[in-house]
């Protein structure tokens, strides 16, 4: 499954509508003045003029929570008042409890804790309805307008459902995805914040990914934004980067961090497969030329070896087309749609270590440094002030960091070194950053 959803990505995504009756997941965003989604079930390839999708959602079976099979419905690009997103409130199907009565901010910050929809959707049919009708109660399902005032609808199609609301999981988690299909942004910067030490990728593996996507270029005369361009460049550069992308750390994750490497349509197998819940959106997310993160990764080593933040840009990323998310490769004018992309990468600046090559041109084993980079961050800190912030700091749990069985089982808020450290990181981070990164990014 993690395989063959790596693979195939975004295009295969696509494609795959037409085979699931066009069913599929559709990103919402919200605002204080909007909410909506720019999903299009049926768009026209900028690139090569090819129509894909079907206009509809179809279900030939019954969904989870419904008492029978649900009529069809279309879900057009729509952006409209909090207030007015939701037409009415409704009873859910099956269930005693009524649905919201708009989509507010909190409504939809509610949402990020709904994650159990998306596993239970995945169970057997007569799971769901044992569940019923307690499973309407602990999803955030609500009544939308999914196509409000299309006069091309057919018979029996709906512009109006019943909707389960989950969290967006990678796609939320840097908001690229919808600071683009909102249009006007040429620049956007985004903060990840991985779990785990980075980890760089070897400088053959970067060359060699690097070289394959130059190959390409030129086989289509620059012209990327093609659909057969995109997965021809996909494709190579997966393959050369296959062995770092394959390396997992003593946890058994994934050393690369997919919720920025899917923006470019690249995530290993083996994250997939931890989270198969989540494929649908690893697969939906990517907006840029995958050529381009072999680039980011070399920056990232560059500062890695010199024990500096992790703090790159790059210039001129090419969108592409992705009816999921609503972004174009082309904007109105007829312009290329390109992008400058800042990148934070939080990680402890100074700690290294580097991965083994073997004579076969393998990647081997990876070789942690005992002590930290002369003159960074982490060594001018020293490893006892770091101990004051855990023995993971800064990849600190976001919930359940600091839990104490002292009077009873209880989770504490971060002490005051963790915090301390932390605004100190990251004035640190800014600091050495601004001159190169963060000044440019804000002064132009």
């Amino acid at each position: 499954m993690g395989e063959e959803a790596a693979q195939g990505g975004l295009t295969a995504a696509i494609d795959a509508r037409e085979k699931y009756h066009g069913v599929s997941p559709v990103p919402f965003f919200g605002t204080t003045a909007a909410t909506g989604t720019m999903y299009q079930s049926v768009y026209v390839n900028a690139a090569d003029g090819e129509m894909q999708g079907p206009t509809e959602m179809s279900f030939p079976d019954k969904q989870c929570g419904c008492c029978k099979p649900p009529a069809p419905v279309r879900f057009n690009s729509v952006a409209t008042p909090p207030s007015q997103a939701v037409p009415k409130t409704l009873k859910r199907p099956c269930c005693w409890l009524p649905s919201a009565n708009k989509m507010s901010l909190e409504v939809l910050t509610s949402f990020s804790s709904h994650f159990l929809a998306m596993y239970l959707n995945e169970w057997p049919g007569c799971i769901s309805s044992m569940l019923n009708p307690f499973f309407g109660a602990i999803t955030g399902r609500l009544s939308v307008n999914t196509a409000p005032k299309d006069a091309s609808l057919a018979p029996g199609v709906r512009s109006e459902a019943m909707c389960d609301f989950a969290d967006g999981g990678v796609v939320d988690t840097t908001g690229v995805a919808a600071s683009i299909a909102a249009g006007g942004s040429r620049k956007i910067m985004t903060v990840t914040s991985p779990g785990t030490p980075f980890r760089p990728c070897p400088r053959e593996i970067i060359t060699a990914a690097m070289q394959a996507s130059t190959a390409v270029r030129q086989k289509y005369s620059g012209r990327i934004a093609s659909k057969a361009a995109e997965k021809e460049m996909r494709t190579e550069v997966l393959k050369s980067l296959k062995g770092y992308l394959d390396c997992v750390g003593p946890d058994g994750c994934p050393v690369t961090d997919f919720n920025l490497a899917a923006l470019f349509g690249i995530f290993p197998a083996s994250a997939v497969d931890r989270d198969p819940s989540g494929v649908m959106l690893y697969v939906t997310n990517q907006v840029f030329d995958s050529s381009r993160y072999p680039e980011l990764l070399e920056k990232f080593s560059q500062l890695y070896d010199q024990g500096r933040p992790l703090v790159a840009t790059i210039k001129d990323i090419q969108v592409i087309d992705n009816p999921f998310h609503g972004t174009f490769s082309t904007r109105s004018d007829g312009t290329p749609n390109t992008v400058d992309l800042t990148v934070i990468y939080y990680h402890l600046p100074g700690e290294h270590g580097y991965y083994k090559m073997k004579k076969s041109g393998q990647i081997g084993a990876w070789v942690q440094d005992d002590g930290f980079v002369e003159g960074s961050w982490a060594a001018r800190v020293g490893p006892e002030v770091l101990k004051l912030g855990g023995e993971n700091f800064p990849y600190l749990l976001t919930i359940g960091q600091n839990l104490s069985f002292s009077g009873g089982c209880k989770i504490d808020a971060y002490s005051k070194e963790q915090v301390n450290l932390y605004g100190y990181l990251g004035d640190f981070i800014v600091q050495d950053a601004w001159e190169e990164v963060l000044e440019p990014f804000f002064s132009s």
